[in-house]
């Protein structure tokens, strides 16, 4: 089993999210926003876990 911890869960579905959103819509800013959306989730929550919380 791969243990990942919430917020990289969160993470993976908001641009799988993003990434069926555009298969279906075939708009190019949903996609990238969804990839943004999800890379400032992983990266900024990661920033504050390791500087704040652990």
């Amino acid at each position: 089993m791969i243990k990942m911890k919430s917020y990289e869960v969160v993470s993976f579905l908001v641009l799988i999210n993003s990434a069926i959103v555009y298969y279906y819509t075939k708009n190019i800013e949903y996609l990238i926003t969804g990839i943004f959306l999800s890379l400032a989730i992983l990266l900024g929550i990661k920033f504050i876990f390791e500087k704040f919380v652990a």
